[in-house]
């Protein structure tokens, strides 16, 4: 199931998971007497206030010495990342003493895909 998907584009999750979350926040919201866009909880000033505040503005505003510009504008985001591999690592001893053996080198991930990123080689 949900476990075994792909994750979708700048997402932790697949299509199962991301819509069964979407459907409890749907549900928790719908649920919410006190949910700040229902009708008479703010009037439009407020309102229009509260849809603007993102997410840096209230850390930025419950961090000492720290504003919004100091924060990264999507901390919270998945971006794109390539994938980094190192350098080849040097044969390792031949698997037999004479003959058809076999010498292995290998490549070490540094960092890997992420998001639409370029996959590993």
């Amino acid at each position: 199931g949900g476990l075994a998907e792909e994750p979708t584009q700048n997402s932790l999750f697949g299509p199962l998971f991301s819509k069964i979350i979407c459907e409890q926040f749907t549900s928790l919201r719908d649920s919410d007497p006190l949910y700040f866009e229902r009708p008479g909880v703010f009037n439009d000033t407020e309102l229009a206030l509260l849809q603007s505040t993102r997410l840096i503005d209230i850390l930025a505003l419950n961090l000492d010495d720290i504003s919004a510009e100091d924060l990264p504008a999507r901390a919270f985001f998945r971006e794109d990342e390539d994938c980094v591999v190192s350098g080849w690592s040097n044969y390792g001893a031949c698997s037999a003493t004479c003959d058809n053996g076999q010498q292995t080198r290998t490549r070490t991930i540094i960092v890997p895909t992420t998001g639409n990123g370029a996959p590993c080689p």
